[in-house]
């Protein structure tokens, strides 16, 4: 070990706690042996002796530790606090996604978004009824509406007023609603029509 390379060593040489620390042993061995590295090791322990004498003549101002102790308390108490409303906003957040997800899983698939209600289901049938709605079959033949309504599965067995007998059929289709199958029957009331429209009457 070269003078150097004791002094890189023995600058964290602390006299009072490092005495007895082997891994000082070849440095101390080297600085008993070289007097110009004992000197130099003379004067660092001299300097720390004095660093350290200065630091416990310094002081503790009164009541430090109990201001240490409070504002620690206090951190504490802030810190639970922002845990707890952190947490609180967590939970409202998971609660809000479950409640969207269960939502759309007990919504009927591709289901609509309007009430499931007697309104809901005239609102989406005159809605599908303005826009231009191609029957599924055209004619003015009651057996083959009733005929055709049967083989999709819709409902077929209806009873028209005596006005309706009297009106023009002029089709039939079948629609969904909330995932169940709803017949539609036309019907031409006999007034003008817009050009592309073949029916004004829906049941």
């Amino acid at each position: 070990m070269t003078v150097d390379q004791a002094k890189g060593i023995l600058l964290t040489y602390r006299p009072w706690a490092a005495a007895n620390d082997p891994a000082y042993a070849e440095a101390l061995a080297l600085a008993r042996a070289d007097s110009e590295l004992r000197r130099w090791f003379e004067a660092h322990c001299a300097a720390q002796e004095a660093i350290r004498s200065n630091f416990k003549s310094i002081a503790i101002p009164e009541g430090l530790k109990a201001q240490i102790l409070s504002e620690r308390v206090s951190w504490l108490a802030a810190f639970r606090q922002r845990h707890r409303v952190a947490l609180s906003v967590a939970a409202l957040i998971l609660i809000g996604i479950a409640a969207a997800s269960l939502w759309t899983n007990l919504r009927p698939a591709g289901g609509p978004t309007e009430a499931i209600n007697l309104a809901g289901f005239r609102g989406r049938m005159v809605t599908t009824a303005v826009r231009l709605y191609n029957m599924e079959l055209e004619t003015d033949n009651a057996e083959r509406i009733r005929e055709h309504l049967g083989r999709k599965g819709a409902f077929n067995d209806y009873r028209l007023t005596s006005g309706l007998r009297q009106t023009t059929l002029t089709g039939c289709g079948v629609l969904e609603w909330q995932g169940r199958k709803v017949s539609m029957v036309c019907f031409r009331s006999g007034k003008s029509l817009p050009a592309g429209m073949k029916s004004d009457l829906y049941l």
